[in-house]
């Protein structure tokens, strides 16, 4: 609530004057036809500047004379907001920006994935959430930064809008009422989204409000099928992403296309998810300039009410030539290290979507070698034919990530107890009809829209 502002313009009285008041005190009297209480033949004051207050009221003084204070100055000549009128409480994490910038390390930013030490987005489906008033939002990307980032922002929990992130200053609303404002914004290029932030722009005056996180957090950590790859919007069409939505819980997400669990060093990557996992930089940023070896500190975070491990997929395949004992193996060894940090998480280990062999017989096995642990099959026909996946290249479309999104969700219910949470309705900037999050499930897209990258054609990007 805002604090109470009083603004007490006092006049000083001679010593005389103040004696002539008290001498007078006996013949004070209520004069019905004035808007004040006054000595008789002593005027109401034209200004609301108090100088002294008896038990019968306030009174001024103008032109060398007693005057008494008009009821309509309420005492004060004020700058005020009731308690119970105020838009904001006492205990509120509320904060007046008055320059309008905002920079990385405000603690009412709430971060989303994993950004290392220079503020860049690491990860697919990095991102912020961040409550604020006034009627503009800008997002300053810094020098770091690739020269071109798509990202996906929502305003106030409506429907996800997409745009491409250049460097310097990007204006993502400037329209709004001056009103409490949401907003989540990620980063949804799977290949390369190192996007920096420099910092965040609101209106000069407006305030900020730290962000309420959802009661529920979800880690999940996979490949190309959890990051996005070829998805029309990338990270944001994902299951992953439509998961955590869906489920009304936060969501990290932990995805790198053609990453292996096994710390092999393929398509360019330094790092296998055994390792990378443990850190901030995701396995291709050395590659790419940016910091590669940091670690993530995992008490940033509460621990997770649910892990999510779908990975095998780039083990299995040709180039890392991994065979499924191996690969057990390194399994146990990760989920020990996972299990030192999060002792009490529920851990569920998906089925490879496309088995090349006795993989999931063997990987099925791995609910006897640890407690809290789950086996989730997914490797579903209907799944894995058209128009859920793009024969082209055997990556979900559309279609294929909302079925398995709801594949999931359904075996999480069944085996685990977990359970989609009630969408609150009073957060700071929720407005007017809310969207899901999922919407893109209502009518899936299949093979006619891809998303196509860079080194695919000759410098074009997109989805076509």
């Amino acid at each position: 609530m805002k604090n109470l502002k009083f603004i007490l313009l006092l006049s000083i009285a001679s010593l005389a004057r103040t004696q002539e008041l008290n001498e007078s005190d006996g013949e004070i009297s209520i004069n019905e036809d004035k808007e004040c209480h006054s000595l008789p033949f002593y005027p109401c004051c034209a200004s609301c500047d108090v100088v002294r207050e008896t038990d019968e009221g306030e009174w001024g003084i103008e032109n060398d004379e007693w005057c008494g204070i008009k009821e309509s100055c309420n005492t004060v000549n004020v700058e005020i907001e009731s308690e119970e009128d105020s838009e904001y409480s006492v205990d509120e994490d509320v904060r007046v920006v008055d320059n309008g910038v905002i920079y990385p390390d405000d603690p009412y930013i709430y971060y989303v994935g994993r950004w290392d030490k220079e503020n860049v987005s690491q990860w697919a489906g990095s991102g912020f959430k961040l409550d604020f008033t006034g009627s503009s939002f800008t997002f300053v990307s810094g020098e770091r930064s690739k020269s071109i980032v798509p990202v996906a922002y929502s305003i106030d929990y409506q429907t996800l809008q997409y745009r491409n992130i250049t460097i310097g200053e990007n204006l993502l609303v400037n329209d709004l009422e001056d009103i409490d404002h949401n907003i989540q914004f990620y980063v949804t290029d799977t290949d390369s989204g190192f996007l920096q932030m420099e910092s965040l722009h609101i209106d000069n005056g407006s305030k900020i409000h730290k962000y309420e996180p959802l009661d529920k957090y979800i880690q999940i950590v996979g490949d190309s099928l959890t990051a996005g790859q070829y998805l029309p919007n990338e990270q944001a069409d994902s299951w992953s992403f439509l998961f955590g939505k869906y489920m009304n819980a936060e969501t990290d997400i932990i995805a790198k296309p053609g990453i292996c669990l096994s710390d092999i060093p393929l398509y360019g990557m330094d790092h296998g998810m055994e390792v990378s996992y443990f850190l901030n930089s995701n396995p291709l940023a050395r590659s790419w300039g940016y910091i590669s070896d940091e670690a993530h500190d995992f008490s940033e975070r509460k621990a997770p009410d649910l892990m999510i491990i779908f990975l095998g997929t780039n083990d299995a395949g040709n180039d890392a030539k991994v065979v499924a004992e191996d690969y057990y193996e390194t399994l146990k060894k990760f989920l020990t290290r996972v299990r030192e940090i999060y002792p009490e998480t529920p851990l569920a280990i998906t089925s490879l979507l496309y088995d090349p062999g006795n993989w999931n017989e063997i990987q099925s096995n791995i609910v006897n070698e640890f407690d809290n642990i789950y086996y989730i099959y997914i490797n579903d026909p209907v799944i894995n034919s058209s128009p859920n996946i793009y024969l082209t290249n055997y990556h979900l479309t559309q279609k294929g990530s909302c079925a398995l999104m709801k594949t999931m969700v359904e075996k999480v219910s069944q085996q685990i107890g977990f359970e989609k949470q009630e969408k609150p309705t009073n957060k700071w900037g929720m407005h007017g009809n809310l969207a899901t999050g999922y919407e893109i499930c209502d009518n899936p897209i299949g093979e006619e829209l891809v998303y196509h990258y860079a080194w695919e054609n000759a410098g074009g990007i997109g989805a076509w």
